[in-house]
């Protein structure tokens, strides 16, 4: 007594008429609650767009890492959960960090919860970028795991200036 397979069709939509189809949703939830919901929906399905966009606009290859980041950001506040989202220094290059610190300049407050930045290894990493990313994100921060003594100190200096 087997079970017949199942079989499930999956239809990829364009941009345009994903965002249509969000509108049709919208207009039947006529409730605040569904319009909200779906707005959060929309804001959060463009992160990793954003991060796109000015990877090209700045002429640099997208980081993989950074996007399953994203990725996993989006996997948390579909299942209603905290987002939290762990940048890992070590898996930056120099040319990560601007299109990255556009996105986190871009992303509405209410969309992370909060940020953990963590250098695992004592790796080559400009201060400069890091200290940028720091600052970008700021409320945001929860926990901040370096291992590199000269970012730590600049680091303090920068929660010094902030109080």
């Amino acid at each position: 007594m087997g079970s017949a397979p199942v079989t499930a069709k999956v239809q990829h939509l364009t941009k345009a008429s994903s965002d249509e189809l969000l509108k049709k949703f919208a207009e039947v939830g006529s409730g605040s609650t569904a319009k909200k919901e779906l707005s959060q929906l929309a804001k959060r399905r463009h992160h990793h767009r954003k991060y796109l966009d000015s990877c090209k606009r700045q002429e640099v290859l997208p980081n993989s890492t950074v996007l399953s980041w994203f990725y996993e950001a989006k996997t948390q506040k579909s299942i209603y959960q905290k987002c939290n989202m762990v940048i890992i220094l070590d898996d930056l290059k120099d040319a990560d960090f601007s299109p990255l610190i556009d996105v986190f300049l871009a992303i509405d407050s209410s969309e992370i919860d909060a940020v953990d930045i963590i250098q695992e290894s004592h790796c080559a990493i400009n201060k400069d970028h890091v200290m940028s990313l720091l600052r970008t994100i700021n409320s945001k921060l929860r926990i901040i795991d370096l291992k590199d003594m000269s970012l730590v100190d600049d680091f303090f200096c920068f929660v010094s200036v902030l109080s």
